[in-house]
């Protein structure tokens, strides 16, 4: 009997989401994605002084990623993520599950500002412009 409850619950969520994607894809007032999110998937890198960071995007909507201090590997996280559509534009979300530095649950966004197939712009929560390199599938470092 619960699992008949949850399974009727799983099925409205969905729906809901369903219906709020396609009327956020039908407002003519919000802009429109820069990216779909299949293009996102596959792993990508980006580097400014010291710090570089290598995250993979995967179909499941999870990732994976490391950030390196130098040759050091100074993070290693993973979580799920999102490519959204607001008023202010293309939304990266991801939702942390595990990291050495922060708190799984912690939400975060980044703007989507450029994209061609190759390389992806965000900026930041700091106001900081981040572009990401698409790494080839067989590096992964």
């Amino acid at each position: 009997m619960v699992a008949t409850h949850l399974s009727a619950l799983r099925f409205t969520v969905g729906l809901a989401a369903l219906f709020s994607l396609k009327a956020l894809a039908l407002d003519p007032f919000l802009p429109e994605l820069i990216a779909q999110p299949k293009q996102m998937n596959g792993s990508w890198s980006a580097q400014y002084g010291r710090i570089k960071h290598v995250i993979t995007f995967n179909q499941d909507f999870t990732f994976t990623g490391r950030m390196f201090n130098g040759d050091i590997v100074a993070d290693e996280y993973a979580g799920t993520w999102s490519l959204g559509q607001t008023e202010a534009g293309s939304i990266l979300s991801y939702t942390y599950t595990q990291s050495r530095l922060i708190k799984p649950g912690t939400k975060d966004q980044d703007k989507l500002v450029g994209f061609s197939g190759d390389t992806y712009s965000v900026l930041t929560a700091d106001k900081k412009v981040r572009d990401y390199q698409r790494l080839p599938k067989t590096e992964k470092k």
